[in-house]
């Protein structure tokens, strides 16, 4: 929210690049929180938790209110297939980050079209009790003012009790269009 740069920013700020999530397999913000510093998730227990969304986090020992995409709350766990990066401000200067409590805030970073270059990834995924998942990346820039940038992401997986599944499918899309040089 300020014009200065995030290593000049006084708030404790953690990114988890895509290269991290990638490297780990992290696909959602629960699992990420496990990987940020001094962030944990909070457990319901089968319950809503107190904010009434789906994914609780607690920075510094103090729970965070909703999670944020692109700076704006939002009441979801996100899939990492269509995120650049998880981000973690912690402490009550994470207010700079958007909605936040004085225990901190967490972020996601949308995959954004770029007019820069034409690229595209597949990635295919196996583990565990019968766990596959797919997403398909790309990019398609359109002259040097436009591109097109779609992704797609199933999943299917069980889990090690009878009757536990976790299956899942999403598709994004971003487009870009410069008007103008700036």
């Amino acid at each position: 929210r300020l014009a200065i740069d995030l290593k000049d920013a006084p708030v404790a700020y953690s990114v988890l690049n895509k290269e991290f999530l990638d490297a780990l397999q992290i696909t959602g913000l629960e699992q990420a929180a496990d990987w940020a510093p001094n962030t944990t998730r909070v457990p319901d227990h089968g319950h809503e938790n107190t904010w009434g969304g789906s994914v609780l986090v607690s920075s510094r020992g103090v729970s965070s209110f909703f999670a944020q995409r692109d700076f704006f709350q939002m009441q979801m766990d996100f899939d990492s297939y269509n995120l650049d990066r998880f981000d973690y401000g912690r402490g009550p200067n994470a207010v700079l980050f958007g909605f936040a409590s004085f225990g901190g805030t967490q972020n996601v970073v949308s995959k954004q079209a770029r007019t820069d270059r034409t690229f595209g990834e597949t990635r295919l995924s196996y583990g565990s009790w019968d766990f596959r998942r797919g997403t398909l990346d790309y990019n398609t820039r359109i002259g040097d003012k436009a591109a097109v940038r779609v992704n797609f992401m199933e999943q299917r997986a069980q889990g090690w009790r009878d009757g536990e599944f976790n299956n899942r499918r999403g598709f994004h899309i971003a487009g870009k269009l410069k008007l103008s040089p700036k």
